[in-house]
Order: structure tokens, then sequence, then C-alpha cells
């Protein structure tokens, strides 16, 4: 049975193992359950699924939006392990067949030649010295790539991230290195229509794409892919709160300037992990605000919160609208609502 209280390096290192020498991952498998499916949905496309190849499709499409990702390798974080800033995610949003399909091209970016090697093979090569599942090497260069995913993902434009760039403009103090410049500069220009203009607006915005993946840490409530998983069975939810410990655990151990969950389901899972006499912490909700945004039909909120655990508290931001659809290409709206979360915590803190 899997211990409740796993720090992020032995849960890494547990994944690794079981797809080193199973070919999947455990603790993906056992949170199955964990999301909440729309069957009526699903009964109706089946009506539509008439012939055996449909019916394949259909098959494929569910699983990919009613499971976790287990054949693929879990991102349990990005960029600086001790960085000052903290936005928390619940999950990385890869579809699950496309995550799973993608794990060799994953391993050999990451340099992880023994798993690469062993699960290249399958079981039509020989298995004479692959069997030994010492992975210290393969686990160093996970972490090392994702700690400098940033850098190695330079080149290519990211909307997700640059608005988290955008969100923590107004954040003093943050540790991210944004520069002020920039983002005036792609804000006035984003809609410009002159080549060399586009062309400066895109360097820029890498720029500060790759400052804020490499300046603060982004951490991931569960590690493993799946679009579905902001719909959450609450009959499961207890399944989720090992890894809840693992999260605490490593917000905790380093000194943290903000905290930031960026999901309004952070709230009901922390709920109900708080009124759990088996866990330790506690999570308390003391001021929550509400706004019709920047005079747009656009309404937002966020939640001060304070986490207590191992002895240490922290006042902490759910960003409740931070997934919003109409945010992502609205950096301005971005910029102001990280603003507008700011504020909120500032009236909390000493």
């Amino acid at each position: 049975m899997e211990k409740k209280h796993m720090t992020l390096d032995e849960r890494i290192q547990k994944d690794l193992e079981d797809l080193y020498n199973k070919g999947e991952i455990d603790g993906a498998k056992d949170l199955g359950d964990l999301i909440k499916t729309d069957k009526s949905k699903y009964r109706n496309l089946q009506n539509l699924a008439d012939t055996p190849e449909k019916q394949k499709t259909l098959q494929r499409y569910m699983m990919d939006q009613t499971s976790f990702a287990t054949r693929a390798l879990p991102v349990y974080g990005w960029g600086k392990r001790d960085a000052k800033t903290v936005m928390v995610m619940l999950n990385p949003g890869n579809g699950v067949e496309n995550a799973n399909r993608e794990l060799l091209y994953e391993l050999k970016k990451r340099n992880m030649s023994k798993m690469f090697k062993k699960l290249s093979c399958g079981n039509a090569c020989p298995q004479v010295g692959l069997n030994d599942y010492d992975l210290t090497d393969d686990i160093k260069h996970y972490n090392e790539f994702n700690a400098n995913y940033g850098d190695w993902d330079r080149w290519r434009m990211d909307n997700f991230d640059l608005k988290q760039a955008f969100f923590l403009h107004h954040w003093k103090n943050c540790g991210v290195g944004l520069d002020e410049t920039n983002l005036k500069y792609i804000l006035d220009n984003k809609s410009s229509t002159k080549k060399e203009v586009k062309a400066e607006v895109h360097k820029r915005q890498l720029e500060e794409k790759e400052k804020v993946l490499l300046g603060k840490r982004q951490l991931e409530l569960v590690p493993y892919a799946s679009r579905s998983f902001s719909a959450i069975n609450k009959e499961k939810i207890s399944e989720i709160f090992p890894y809840v410990e693992t999260l605490f655990h490593e917000i905790f151990t380093y000194d943290r300037e903000f905290v930031i969950f960026c999901s309004r389901k952070f709230k009901e899972v922390f709920q109900a992990y708080s009124g759990n006499k088996e866990y330790p912490g506690t999570i308390k909700v003391i001021y929550e605000e509400k706004d019709n945004f920047e005079g747009s039909k656009l309404s937002v909120s966020c939640s001060v919160i304070d986490i207590n655990y191992g002895g240490k508290s922290i006042k902490a931001i759910i960003a409740n609208t931070f997934p919003n659809q109409a945010l992502p290409n609205a950096y301005k709206l971005m910029a102001a609502y990280g603003e507008f979360c700011y504020n909120c915590l500032l009236k909390h803190l000493p």
C-alpha cells in the first residue's frame, strides 16, 4: 500500500521505477475514479457510433477524457525549486492518449537513457542488462530538465506560460525578474500588423515567458495528464489527499514569499482535506473578494487562505478566475487580475 506521506522526490522515484519495471504508473491507475464523468454525454455519442471504426474512436475519446495518463512521464513541476513564488495548477492538461504516446520522445529529450532503452524495446528485445533498475542518473536528468525547462523551451511561444508573467506583473518581490519595458511593449504593440514590430513583440514575449518558467516554481497537484480533471468525483476525493500532502511538504521545505493556487477547485479539495482527521494540515479561507472586472462583463474572484502544515503557516491565494477561458490571450486583463489578487493578499500580510 502506498505511503500517505511521500515527498516529491519519493513520488518521482516511485513513478519512474513503476514505468521502468511495469510499463505504467500505479499512482495514475489508482486515481482512475477521481474524475467525474458525464455518462449521458457519452451515451449520446455512443448512439452516433454506428460502425466498428466509430466505436473504436469513441472508446479512445472516452478513455482520453475520463482517466489519467498511466504510461507517460509524470509532471510534478517546472522551474526553480526554492523559488520565492510558487504557482500551483491542478494537473498537466494534456490528453491521455497523446501523453502516453509521447513517452519515448520525452525520455529521449531528457536524456533518460536507461529508461529509454528499456521501454523502447518492449517485449521483443533481449533483457540482458536492462533489468537493473538503479535509475539514479535518469532521475537526475529528469529533475535537471524540469528545473531548466524554460531554457529548453525558449523558442516556443505559449500563451499559458506568458499569461503567468502578466499575472505576476504587479507582484513586488516575487523573484521572477520580469521586465516592465518588455511587458508594456507587448501590450502596446500586440495588435500591430507591421512585420518588424510583430517580430519584436514575439522576441519580447519569448523573453518574459522564459523568465516566468525559470524564475518561479510551478507545481501540479496531480502530476498525471488528463483533460478532464477539473470535474472531481466528490465520493473519491480523499484519494487525492496524499498528493496534497506531497504538495504542502514541497511548498514548506523552502522559504516562500507567495503561493498561488490557480483554480477554484482547490477550495473544494482543501475543504475536504481539512475535515479529514487522518491528515495533519489545515486550510482555512479567511477572506474572499469578488468584482465585476475592468468595467467588462467578466466577474472575477479570489480567496485568501491560511495554510498550517508541519508546524508552519503561510497566507496564500486561490486565484479562482485564473483558468477562465476569457483570459488566455487577454494579457492586460490577466495583469489586472493578478494585481487584484495581490492586493487582496496584501490586506492579510504583516
